[in-house]
Formats: structure tokens, C-alpha cells, sequence
């Protein structure tokens, strides 16, 4: 029976077998009767099956549409999206991260570093990937590596010690 551990920490770890095909248990389970066997085939299927990436940069040919860059839109109305789209990210700590860098520097970004943010904020299929990049956990690829990013990477460092565990008050840019 072959086996897979996933080290998550220094401390905490799991152990898995491969009891058929495509089917892991935890280690710790010992004897698998027929209903739970049923359940584990019930859960693997193409419907059911979880899919497990390090990073959308190492994934395989299954990918997110690919994202185009809305055109002639005024600088106005590109600014009121972007604050928009930095608020509601889909995690926290991206909310936080870049509502508060949006409220800083949005309103003094030009068009070109506009487009810069707009790429780096809605082309990583995986939000992790950015909050990573961000915080400098994991190398940032050369195509969003620029001026903008090195902003926001200067911000998350927060040198200054501002309490950001709140979106700021939405305030028109």
C-alpha cells in the first residue's frame, strides 16, 4: 500500500494510503468497510473530486478563462472598479491588504500604472498566489514584476505600524 504525508508545519502533519485508484484515507484508519468504500468512490468522481495546487504558476493545462483588460474606459470609471474589486477578493487577508493600499494610492496612480494594478490584481487565478507575492513568500513572476508591485510590497511591510485589521471607509477616488 503506498503512502503519501503532507507536512502542513513543524508540527502538524498527515499520513495517507491509497486504498484503491485515485482513493486516500488518513493513515490512522485501519479497516475500511464497504459502505465507507462506496463513499470514498462516491467522492472521488469528477463531481466530487478536490482539487489540490500549489500554485496557479505550476498548474496543469486545466485554467480560468483568460482575463482581458477592459477597453476604452475612462479613467474614472477604471479607478471605481479597481476600488471595488480590491475590497471584495474572496479572502481577508487580501481584502485588507489591498483595500487599504487601494485607498493610499489608487487616486494617485496614472493610467499606465492603473493597468498595471488591474493586471496584477485580476490575472493570478489564485488569490494566494498574490497575497504571497505580496508578503514575498514566494518569488514574484517577471510578468508582474514592476513599479507597482514593489508599491505594494513596500506597503506590506507597513514601516509605519498602521492598524490594518479594517477596510477604510469607502471614500469616491
Amino acid at each position: 500500500m503506498k503512502k503519501i504525508r503532507f507536512v502542513f508545519s513543524q508540527a502538524f502533519s498527515f499520513s495517507f494510503c491509497f486504498v484503491e485508484k485515485n482513493i486516500l484515507v488518513p493513515s490512522f484508519c485501519l479497516r475500511i468497510d464497504d459502505f465507507q468504500m462506496n463513499f470514498l468512490r462516491l467522492t472521488t468522481t469528477r463531481l466530487f473530486r478536490p482539487t489540490v495546487r500549489l500554485s496557479h504558476l505550476a498548474a496543469t493545462g486545466e485554467q480560468l478563462p483568460v482575463w482581458s483588460q477592459p477597453q476604452n474606459e475612462p479613467i474614472e470609471v477604471k479607478r471605481r472598479r479597481l476600488l471595488y474589486q480590491s475590497r471584495k477578493r474572496g479572502m481577508l487577508e487580501n481584502d485588507l491588504l489591498l483595500s487599504n493600499f487601494a485607498s493610499v494610492y489608487l487616486a494617485k496612480l496614472n493610467e499606465k500604472d492603473l493597468d498595471l494594478y488591474d493586471k496584477l490584481i485580476n490575472t493570478p487565478s489564485n488569490d494566494w498566489d498574490l497575497y504571497y507575492m505580496a508578503t514575498g513568500k514566494i518569488e514574484t513572476p517577471e510578468e508582474y514584476q514592476h513599479h507597482v508591485m514593489d508599491l505594494l510590497k513596500d506597503f506590506v511591510k507597513n514601516t509605519q505600524r498602521q492598524s490594518r485589521t479594517r477596510q477604510p471607509a469607502v471614500v469616491p477616488v
